[in-house]
C-alpha cells in the first residue's frame, strides 16, 4: 500500500510540474506581437504613471494610471521610427544590461522596460540615473508619449524644438550632460551609431538663446563636439 501511495504522489508531482510548464508557456505566448513595453510609476508629486506598449507592426497602446491627460489612447509608429526602436533594442549595450539599476531614493519614479527574449520575457528596472543604453530606449518611448500630448495638460501643444548632435567622450555619461541643460528641456532622441558616442538631442532654445547654449554645450566637460542637426531637403528637379 505504501508503495502505491508513493507512486501516486510521484505521479501527482510530475503532473503538477507539467501543468506549471504549460502555464509558463501560455504566459510567454499570450501576446507574441509585443515588441516592448515601458511602465512609469508615480511619485509623491504629480509624476505621470502610465503603461506604453509597442507591437511588432508599430502600433502603440497607452494606458494612463495617474496624472495623465488621457486614460487610454493608441497611435502608430512610422516604419522609420519602428526601425530606430528595433535598432536601439537590439544594440549589444542594451542587451547586456543588468536587470536592476535602483538608486536608494524613494521619491523617484521607476521606469520598467519589458521585452521578449528566447526564454520568455525580460524586465529591466531603473530608478535614478539610467545607463546610456537604457536611457536611449526610455527617451525614445517617452518622446512618443509626450509628442502625442497624452501626459500633458489639456492646453498642451507639442513644441517643434531644435535638434543637435553631440559627440560624447567615452568616459562621460550623456545623462549627466543632459541634466546640466534641464532649463532648455534637453532630451535624448536616439544614439546615432552603436559603435560611436554620437547622440541626437532635442532642446527648446529660442533664437536668442540657441548659439550661446551651443557654445556652452561645446565647452561642457565630456563633450568632444556639438552641432545643430541640419536636415537637408532634396533640390527640386
Amino acid at each position: 500500500m505504501l508503495r502505491i501511495l508513493a507512486a501516486i504522489s510521484i505521479l501527482t508531482l510530475i503532473m503538477m510540474a507539467c501543468k506549471r510548464t504549460d502555464v509558463a508557456k501560455t504566459l510567454v505566448e499570450t501576446d507574441p506581437s509585443l515588441l516592448i513595453s515601458m511602465q512609469k510609476t508615480g511619485c509623491y508629486g504629480t509624476c505621470p504613471a502610465y503603461l506604453l506598449e509597442i507591437f511588432n507592426e508599430g502600433k502603440m497602446k497607452f494606458k494612463g494610471y495617474g496624472h495623465t491627460r488621457v486614460d487610454s489612447a493608441s497611435s502608430q509608429l512610422t516604419q522609420e521610427e519602428l526601425q530606430v526602436l528595433r535598432t536601439l533594442i537590439s544594440d549589444k549595450a542594451f542587451q547586456d544590461l543588468e536587470d536592476e539599476y535602483i538608486a536608494d531614493v524613494s521619491d523617484i519614479p521607476f521606469t520598467h522596460l519589458t521585452f521578449p527574449e528566447e526564454k520568455g520575457r525580460r524586465k529591466i528596472s531603473c530608478r535614478g540615473t539610467m545607463p546610456d543604453a537604457f536611457a536611449s530606449v526610455a527617451s525614445f518611448l517617452s518622446e512618443k508619449v509626450e509628442s502625442k500630448g497624452w501626459i500633458k495638460g489639456s492646453n498642451y501643444a507639442p513644441k517643434a524644438g531644435r535638434e543637435l548632435i553631440i559627440d560624447v567622450m567615452p568616459s562621460a555619461s550623456v545623462q549627466d550632460i543632459l541634466r546640466q541643460f534641464e532649463t532648455f528641456e534637453m532630451q535624448m532622441v536616439k544614439k546615432l551609431s552603436p559603435g560611436q558616442n554620437l547622440y541626437l538631442l532635442r532642446c527648446q532654445a529660442s533664437e536668442d538663446e540657441a548659439e550661446e547654449m551651443l557654445q556652452v554645450l561645446k565647452n561642457t566637460k565630456g563633450v568632444k563636439a556639438a552641432q545643430w542637426n541640419h536636415i537637408l531637403k532634396k533640390r527640386d528637379q
